[in-house]
């Protein structure tokens, strides 16, 4: 189970660190807004082109090769993203751009899905499946769940207010001072690293 939650954190972590901004001149609070905006338009684009740009051939691979499906899942945490742009503020090379944010609730998605693995790992089932197909049975089986969780159309949501910190480089581009304040935008405040 842990392995293949590993494997949803590279997803979480590639996503968090896709934001890159460049914005200069005499409104930058608009030409920040107008980028973080263009930046987390394509979070909610599940094409599979898009969603291997942003997840890196590597990653999009790996989970390939778990038997999970990377579009279907991108589609289903990301399919009721939604955002506003609540307030820019910069002062020197530092920006704090608040937004408020709704997607789904992957706290609750994780947890539903641990407590599947827990539960079937107890049952006749997982004893059979032990006995006819060893380790590979078992991870067929987890992978499955994983895949049922986190596709399944009826997740609930949750928003919430988050704001993500940039800092001005000397390059004149902004970038996110943790990206991990990114991971934080995408899932409404959900902090998904207590969750791995």
């Amino acid at each position: 189970m842990k392995k293949h939650l590993v494997l949803l954190a590279s997803v979480f972590v590639a996503l968090g660190v896709t934001l890159g901004l460049a914005a200069c001149g005499p409104n930058e609070e608009e030409l920040i807004r107008e980028q973080v905006a263009a930046e987390f338009d394509r979070v909610s684009d599940a094409s599979e082109e898009n969603v291997r740009g942003l997840l890196g051939d590597e990653t999009f691979t790996s989970l390939q090769d778990q038997g999970l499906d990377p579009v279907a899942i991108y589609s289903a945490l990301f399919g009721k993203f939604t955002y506003e742009i609540t307030d820019v503020s910069i002062e020197d090379d530092v920006a704090q751009v608040s937004l408020t944010v709704t997607n789904v609730d992957i706290a609750s998605a994780v947890a539903g899905y641990e407590a599947s693995v827990t539960e079937w790992a107890g049952s006749d089932d997982a004893v059979y499946t032990f006995d006819q197909e060893g380790q590979e049975g078992i991870e067929r089986e987890v992978t499955r769940m994983l895949y049922e969780t986190l596709t399944n159309p009826d997740l609930a949501t949750k928003t919430g207010d988050v704001t993500i910190e940039l800092r001005r480089g000397e390059d004149g581009v902004w970038v996110p001072a943790n990206e991990a304040q990114v991971t934080l935008a995408l899932f409404a405040g959900a902090d998904v690293s207590g969750l791995l």
